[in-house]
């Protein structure tokens, strides 16, 4: 038999020589840094470029507008730059209206000396109780006043006024002087707008005036015409001012009004006459103190002083055996400085201004239907001569009788 070679077994691997790590390079040296030239330019280093600042979240452009809650009044659009815009609601203009209403309706009851008695050729009477007289009025009239919320109304009023002789004094020369006592009732209704909510000559609500006036009056008149006739009237107030929202507030008080009127006749023909007139009017208004649930209302008017200068021409006809004294008229009307002042919670003062231009064209007639009787009457076309769109007409009617 054969034998086989033995196998030898595996042998363990042998380890292998161990590698020697090679030496880190050498840094490379730096060159020594070489001193500029003394005329030579230096350059600066390189910056950075520059990165535009960030803008902050105030200074961001809105994307979009914000939305409002569902009932939310609308409000005016912000403009970048401009100065912020007061948001007032909208009583606080029904409220500063009040005043000068309450001043329109006692000037209309006051009105003027022809208004009320027709013309001085009509006092002829003397003695106790000798006359009485009496007219219905009316007028529409949009008007605006300047002030914190610029408040604007669109009213008609009416009213009558019934007056009689006390007596009346035949005086030396001729001349005749009169006393005599007055009442009068009128009432305003009107829509009033101005500056809420942030918008200019907005509609508000309503307001309603009543007033109920006593007065006197004392009158002289001359022959050739001339006439000089003062008056005081005192008007007791009620009434109301309702905001489109449903929130009012009563109006309580009293306004004083005083009345000084001039007029001289200057002959132009035989049957005409050219009357120069000057008229001076003082007001004093005081109102009660309100509260609509919201805020406590205060109102403290300045006094209101009024002038009129104007001209009358009047002409003198005979129809059908009655006397006829037609005429034209032209007045200006100036309201001088001075302010209404409405106080919300005794610290938040609306102002509203009294100055005012007015001028104003108009015409009527006397009739003398019997000895004892004469009926005149008149109308007239009012324009505001200020920037204001103010305007209206008024007119009266009224009656005179002899005892």
């Amino acid at each position: 038999r054969t034998a086989l070679p033995e196998t030898p077994p595996p042998s363990e691997p042998v380890p292998g020589p161990i590698p020697t790590p090679l030496p880190e390079p050498a840094p490379e040296p730096t060159p020594p840094s070489i001193p500029p030239e003394p005329n030579e330019p230096t350059v600066p280093p390189a910056q950075p470029p520059p990165t535009d600042p960030i803008p902050t979240p105030a200074q961001l452009p809105a994307t979009t507008l914000p939305v409002a809650a569902v009932g939310t009044p609308s409000l005016p659009e912000p403009i970048r730059g401009a100065a912020p815009i007061p948001l007032y609601r909208p009583e606080v203009a029904n409220y500063a209206i009040i005043p000068p209403a309450v001043a329109t309706l006692a000037l209309t009851s006051l009105g003027t000396f022809h208004e009320r008695q027709g013309d001085q050729s009509l006092l002829a009477q003397s003695g106790a109780a000798p006359a009485g007289w009496a007219r219905v009025f009316g007028s529409d009239f949009k008007q605006q006043w300047s002030g914190t919320v610029s408040p604007g109304l669109d009213a008609s009023l009416k009213g009558y006024q019934i007056g009689h002789d006390v007596y009346a004094w035949s005086l030396d020369a001729q001349q005749t002087l009169r006393v005599g006592l007055f009442v009068a009732q009128n009432s305003l209704d009107g829509k009033v707008q101005g500056f809420a909510g942030g918008f200019h000559e907005r509609h508000t609500g309503r307001i309603k005036l009543g007033g109920d006036s006593f007065g006197a009056y004392w009158t002289l008149s001359s022959p050739t015409g001339s006439y000089v006739d003062a008056l005081v009237m005192n008007t007791r107030l009620d009434g109301d001012s309702r905001s489109d929202r449903g929130l009012r507030i009563d109006t309580e008080g009293h306004a004083l009004s005083l009345s000084v009127e001039a007029g001289h006749p200057f002959t132009l023909s035989p049957r005409w006459v050219a009357e120069p007139q000057v008229q001076i009017i003082h007001q004093r208004i005081d109102l009660d103190d309100q509260h609509d649930g919201i805020s406590h209302v205060g109102f403290d008017s300045q006094p209101y002083n009024t002038g009129r200068l104007g001209i009358r021409f009047k002409g003198r006809y005979v129809l059908a055996g009655m006397p006829i004294e037609p005429y034209l008229r032209v007045n200006l009307w100036r309201n001088a400085d001075g302010h209404d002042t409405v106080t919300f919670d005794h610290t938040k003062r609306v102002k509203t201004a009294h100055r005012s231009t007015t001028g104003s064209l108009g015409g009527g007639m006397v009739i003398k239907v019997a000895s004892d009787t004469s009926v005149y009457w008149g109308a007239d076309y009012n324009r505001d001569l200020n920037s204001h769109d103010s305007s209206g007409a008024n007119a009266s009617l009224g009656v005179r009788l002899a005892w």
